[in-house]
C-alpha cells in the first residue's frame, strides 16, 4: 500500500500526530506513522526509511520536544536526500527559534513554508494543512505548477542522473553543515586555552628570590 504522507514526530507529540492522521484520512489520504504502523520484529530504522521513501509528502510536528531528537533528524535527512516534499507544523515553539535550533532542518526543508498549530489544538488549522497536502501531492513542491500560470511554461526536468547527483550533493551538503558547526565549537575552545597561555606570558609575575649572603668564619 501506498503511502502518501508520513508523520515526523516524537513520543512526547504522539497525541497530535494520532489525531492529525485519522483527519487526514478522513479526507481521503494515506498515511504513515510509527504508533500504528510499524511490525514488530523488523528493525524500526528500516521500516522508518521504506515508509518514508514511499511518501510523497513528509509532515514533521516541530516541538521543542523534536529539536533535540536524533530520530526526526534522520527521518527528515532521509527525505530531503529522496527529494520529497516537506509540510512543517510548529507546536509551542516560534519559526525564528526552530531556525535557531535547527539549522540543519533549515536547511533541508529549503523554503518550505511552516504553519503554527494553536494551543487549542488542529481544529482551526486542519482545513489548511489538508489543502497543503493536496497541493503538495499535485507535484507543486517539485514542478511548480502552481506558478505556471503568473510566470509561463514549467521548467524543463532534470534527467534522472541529474536528479540523482543533486540528491547526493543536498546529502553531503547537511553533513558538511553538522561538521562545520563541531569544528567551529572546537575553534572555540582552542582559542580559549590560547589566550589563557598568552596572557601567562605576557605577565609571569615571578616570585621573589630570596638572597642568603654567605659569611666566611673568622679566625682569632
Amino acid at each position: 500500500m501506498s503511502h502518501e504522507v508520513f508523520i515526523s514526530h516524537v513520543e512526547e507529540d504522539a497525541g497530535l500526530a494520532l489525531e492529525l492522521a485519522a483527519k487526514l484520512e478522513v479526507g481521503g489520504f494515506h498515511t504513515w506513522y510509527y504508533e500504528r504502523d510499524s511490525l514488530p520484529g523488523p528493525h524500526y530504522l528500516l521500516q522508518v526509511e521504506a515508509a518514508i521513501d514511499r511518501a510523497k509528502v513528509v509532515i514533521v510536528l516541530i516541538s521543542p520536544h523534536a529539536l533535540s531528537s536524533v530520530q526526526v533528524t534522520g527521518e527528515i535527512l532521509r527525505a530531503s536526500q529522496g527529494a520529497k516534499c516537506f509540510l512543517p507544523l510548529l507546536l509551542g515553539i516560534s519559526h525564528a527559534k526552530f531556525q535557531q535550533r535547527q539549522p540543519v532542518w533549515r536547511q533541508a526543508m529549503a523554503a518550505s513554508t511552516a504553519l503554527v498549530i494553536p494551543a487549542s489544538g488542529l481544529a482551526l488549522v486542519i482545513e489548511r494543512i489538508i489543502a497543503g497536502v493536496q497541493a503538495l501531492l499535485s507535484d507543486a513542491c517539485a514542478t511548480g505548477s502552481e506558478v505556471v500560470n503568473a510566470i509561463g511554461s514549467p521548467p524543463k526536468a532534470l534527467p534522472k542522473d541529474k536528479k540523482s547527483r543533486l540528491r547526493i550533493d543536498l546529502g553531503v551538503l547537511l553533513w558538511c553543515a553538522l561538521g562545520a558547526s563541531a569544528i567551529c565549537a572546537i575553534a572555540g575552545i582552542c582559542f580559549e586555552v590560547a589566550r589563557d597561555h598568552s596572557a601567562f606570558i605576557s605577565d609571569p609575575s615571578p616570585a621573589p628570590v630570596q638572597v642568603i649572603p654567605i659569611t666566611r668564619p673568622t679566625t682569632d
